[in-house]
């Protein structure tokens, strides 16, 4: 695979500029589309890398590119590679079992979090239970004074009713916050398109995306 660079429209980066080459330069892309390679094209006005002129050198996204007078940022063309290598990709199965264990990741967070909340609404309930035991326990005749214990027992009671559903509200934004950064995350990796509302292994046996103007696929064993 590679990316052309050059005025002419057909190109893959166009440059409109006169001292670009019709067909001045190319990028090779490895095969694993980790490695790539800046070729000039026997233009006119070379091809710079960091300010040096070169035939063919090996490129990141930290260097700076320059070809005849026009300077283009390694950002810049790094965006236009990786769109590039995304368009003419269909095979994303790496980035599909990454989805898979994002899936997983999102599903032991939402067990935790309605577990660690249930835990937190028993508790206080727990300490009124214990405290009210230890009361009888200590008063034995409670006569007349049963009246301030019951007083003070109603008010634990309804603090504890008002903490409990502080505590369920709370736990209801953290779990709908984790749903919306899932389902931000739980996409096509080729057109972005929601996988959210089915299950991971539903789109793993399915092995191509929802859109159908989309010509992704996955294997995934």
């Amino acid at each position: 695979m590679k990316l052309t660079i050059g005025r002419h429209k057909d190109n893959d980066l166009v440059l409109n500029d006169n001292t670009v080459s019709g067909k001045h330069a190319e990028v090779k892309i490895s095969e694993n589309f980790k490695d790539f390679t800046l070729v000039d094209l026997q233009s006119a006005n070379g091809s710079k890398v960091n300010g040096r002129k070169i035939a063919s050198k090996k490129i990141t996204e930290k260097d700076s590119f320059q070809f005849g007078n026009s300077k283009v940022a390694g950002p810049v063309l790094f965006k236009t590679l990786n769109n590039h290598i995304k368009q003419a990709r269909t095979d994303f199965s790496a980035e599909f079992t990454t989805l898979l264990g994002i899936e997983s990741q999102y599903k032991s967070k939402r067990r935790n979090l309605n577990k660690n909340y249930r835990l937190l609404a028993m508790l206080p309930r727990l300490l009124i239970t214990i405290g009210i035991v230890v009361v009888i326990y200590l008063i034995p005749n409670l006569g007349t004074e049963l009246r301030y214990p019951l007083m003070i027992g109603a008010t634990l009671v309804g603090s504890t009713i008002s903490t409990l559903g502080i505590s369920e509200r709370k736990k209801e934004e953290l779990l709908d916050k984790l749903k919306t950064r899932f389902q931000l995350e739980f996409v096509c990796p080729k057109c972005g398109s929601e996988f959210y509302g089915k299950e991971g292994f539903f789109w793993k046996e399915k092995k191509t995306c929802r859109n159908k103007n989309c010509n992704a696929t996955w294997h995934v064993n």
